[in-house]
């Protein structure tokens, strides 16, 4: 089992009807999914559904997320914040 939090700077955020497209920065490794991920500055949780695009070059690469929002979220503000992946 991985010790260290799987974590990631997100980079931008795209509205998609009643998903959100995450672009992420600074994932060490391709994460199990779906997963349970939480926004840590704010508390706010996501269930990540999918990985849209090459699952190539993950240790510094921007990849994006698919993320459906579990409750209320205001993700205008996530830019500059740590997304945190629990895969267990």
């Amino acid at each position: 089992m991985n010790e260290r939090p799987l974590q990631a700077t997100i980079v931008d955020i795209v509205p998609l009807g009643k998903w959100l497209l995450l672009s992420v920065r600074g994932l060490n490794r391709r994460p199990a999914l779906p997963a349970s991920g939480v926004v840590v500055q704010t508390g706010e949780w996501l269930r990540l559904l999918d990985q849209p695009g090459s699952p190539t070059m993950w240790l510094l690469a921007e990849v994006t997320l698919l993320a459906e929002p579990l409750g209320e979220v205001n993700w205008r503000c996530w830019r500059g914040l740590v997304l945190r992946v629990d895969e267990g």
